[in-house]
């Protein structure tokens, strides 16, 4: 009688327990609790935004073009070109720290932009969401997020603006500086100058190469791979 009410020998069924058991947490471990997941997810995007803080140093590019464009009106104003020549040499150096100072206003506004998008809390999010292999409906719901709040969406399209108008600023900046070496090729140029020109063009090549340098030193690593809106 006791076979038909325990069909499961007494040592089968303990064998069976551990392993019911042990389904069990597996099932628990593969299926976090969503305020766990969620505690996890804004304690990283807290780090995230420590880390993306940038250090002052990250401003010397403006800086330099500031220094620049102040050497290049002292030149226009104050070094006056010898009189047995009319070259242009004053408009030239007043155009060009004008478009020196036009680079540097872009240069930090890209600057500031960038760090507010690297700081978003939404970005961030995003971000964390992809590493922790979200579900494809979480990655969207996260993306969208992105999309509606006004701040990010509209500092990247302020940074997209700013980045055309740069690149013009840019292209018309070599053309000035083609201009420049032009007038120094002929044979009547201003000595005086063009002397003050090569010192200049020097200056800046070398300041931006280390300011490159110790940008890429301290510039925070923004996370590459964000959902796709």
């Amino acid at each position: 009688s006791n076979d038909f009410r325990n069909p499961l020998p007494t040592d089968l069924r303990s064998l069976r327990q551990p392993e019911m058991a042990e389904s069990q947490n597996q099932g628990l471990l593969a299926e976090p609790r969503p305020q766990l997941r969620r505690g996890e997810t804004a304690l990283e995007v807290a780090e995230l935004q420590q880390k993306m803080t940038p250090s002052p140093l990250v401003y010397i590019q403006p800086v330099i073009q500031l220094g620049l464009a102040v050497a290049c009106f002292y030149i226009a104003f104050a070094v006056r070109p010898l009189e047995t020549y009319d070259q242009p040499w004053s408009m030239w150096y007043k155009v060009e720290g004008a478009v020196t100072l036009i680079q540097m206003l872009l240069s930090l506004a890209m600057l500031r932009g960038a760090m507010a998008i690297a700081t978003n809390d939404k970005v961030l999010k995003a971000y964390v969401y992809t590493e922790q292999e979200r579900s494809e409906e979480e990655l969207k719901e996260a993306a969208q997020a992105i999309m509606e709040d006004k701040a990010a969406l509209g500092g990247m399209l302020a940074m997209g603006a700013e980045g055309c108008c740069f690149c013009l600023v840019t292209v018309f900046d070599f053309a000035w500086l083609i201009y420049a070496v032009v007038l120094d090729t002929q044979n009547d140029h201003c000595s005086k100058m063009t002397t003050c020109l090569w010192w200049v063009l020097g200056t800046s090549c070398v300041l931006n190469c280390v300011a490159q340098c110790i940008m890429k030193k301290v510039t925070p690593q923004v996370p590459p791979d964000q959902p796709n809106p």
